[in-house]
């Protein structure tokens, strides 16, 4: 039986031209020492954030192989939306002028999805980005991202003890900023897209290699957790 078939009865029902997406859930991945799984460490910058009702403005997205980041392996791109939130471009600095002269929506997640690939997204706070990620593909294609996903906050809190116990540090300890500053990982370009996916893809690797030597050698091993 291949995986396709495999995936049949629990994998949504794609479209015939995305059928290949249903790899993303293959079993087999599972058992891929960490070293040779590809990890894509991304960051959405949005309208607001509502995943329901919200819109990505920008997506950066980065590649990392054998604990290493790839500069050719990445993507970039601002998104074509008519609506802006006034108050979220403090933040994100996407004007409305920018954001009217954005890529067309549809074939931007097209190709967003074909460099993605089978890769684990990386994210920190990865639930929101997979979140507003799903619901364009919903609106678009008619189904929602198959990829597999891992927090960086999740791992932080694996790895060091002083995030083992409520009591011992603030929520906005664990903001990414505060911690690269903790990990010493340099930042770049804060609140882009791109910027805060090359910073979260620091301090996964980082963080990977620490965990590592507790035997966490597969994707699995990884995920199961």
């Amino acid at each position: 039986m291949d995986w396709l078939s495999s995936l049949f009865e629990r994998t949504p029902k794609l479209p015939e031209e995305f059928q290949w997406h249903a790899k993303c859930r293959d079993k087999e991945l599972l058992k891929r020492p960490l070293e040779e799984v590809r990890f894509v460490a991304l960051d959405t910058e949005t309208t607001g954030l509502n995943p329901r009702t919200d819109r990505i403005l920008s997506i950066g997205a980065i590649g990392i192989v054998n604990f290493g980041l790839h500069a050719d392996d990445s993507f970039e791109a601002v998104l074509h939306q008519d609506n802006q939130n006034n108050e979220a471009i403090a933040i994100h600095e996407i004007t409305p002028g920018q954001s009217k002269l954005g890529a067309n929506k549809t074939e931007t997640l097209k190709s967003f999805l074909t460099y993605l690939d089978d890769a684990v997204i990386i994210g920190h706070h990865v639930e929101f980005d997979r979140q507003i990620l799903s619901a364009a593909y919903q609106r678009n294609f008619g189904f929602s991202l198959l990829n597999r996903s891992y927090d960086t906050v999740n791992l932080v809190r694996r790895v060091d003890t002083h995030f083992s116990e409520p009591g011992l540090f603030k929520p906005e300890d664990l903001s990414l900023e505060n911690l690269c500053q903790r990990y010493h990982l340099e930042l770049h370009d804060r609140h882009t897209a791109m910027g805060d996916a090359f910073a979260t893809g620091l301090l996964f690797v980082k963080l990977l290699k620490r965990l590592q030597k507790r035997k966490v050698r597969t994707l699995k091993d990884l995920l199961s957790r």
